[in-house]
């Protein structure tokens, strides 16, 4: 009789320290595979979330970049322009004065070599008067030729500017794309993040409920 009490006293104690021994290891069992897969699922997300910001950070400068780079070479638009109405109003000038000079010496309004020479007092007189009829005449072609020769300059920098200023748009407007895209990619990868990280809150709070249950059994 006191053998089998001491049986059956024995194989009580062995039950009780396998079920604490196994309420341990139950609930000091790491996380479930489930939970796993939702941190690393989380982690992936995480790190595109970080690769998308950078990219979007970069696009979003060099797109600050080019508005200023397009805002100069506009303003520089504007000063050529100004700067071409200017020479162009001084090249019609100085043809104008030359038409009516050549037309006033066809028409006998200036003086002749021969009035020129008639009107002297002198050798030197002559010569003096004939050298300033020759000045006029030179200066008022070079004057033409100078103010032209500037004007085309300005025409051809204009020329030079508006291409600039088309490429300039035309990357600029790439720019805003990309970065559209982009802050598009990046808010619907924020939306998945907090949508795992809220998963993840959920299946740690299952766990741990079900480890204090497995505990308290």
């Amino acid at each position: 009789m006191r053998r089998a009490t001491f049986i059956s006293v024995s194989a009580a104690a062995a039950l009780i320290v396998a079920l604490l021994v196994g309420g341990s290891s139950a609930a000091a069992r790491g996380p479930s595979p489930q939970l796993r897969a939702k941190e690393a699922r989380a982690q992936a997300v995480i790190a595109q979330v970080g690769a998308l910001d950078r990219r979007f950070e970069q696009v979003t400068e060099a797109w600050d970049g080019a508005r200023v780079e397009l805002s100069r070479t506009r303003v520089q638009l504007d000063r050529n322009r100004n700067a071409l109405v200017v020479a162009e109003r001084q090249s019609h000038r100085a043809q104008r004065r030359l038409q009516q000079r050549t037309v006033a010496l066809y028409e006998g309004q200036t003086l002749t070599t021969i009035d020129v020479v008639v009107g002297s007092t002198s050798l030197g007189d002559m010569l003096d008067r004939l050298q300033a009829a020759h000045d006029v005449a030179t200066s008022d072609a070079l004057l033409v030729k100078s103010v032209t020769r500037a004007a085309e300059r300005l025409r051809r920098t204009r020329a030079k500017l508006q291409g600039i200023a088309h490429a300039r748009v035309v990357a600029l407007s790439q720019l805003k794309t990309n970065r559209a895209q982009i802050g598009s990619m990046l808010a619907e990868r924020r939306t998945l993040l907090a949508s795992v990280q809220k998963e993840v809150a959920t299946i740690r709070e299952r766990d741990r409920r079900q480890q204090l249950a497995l505990a308290a059994a």
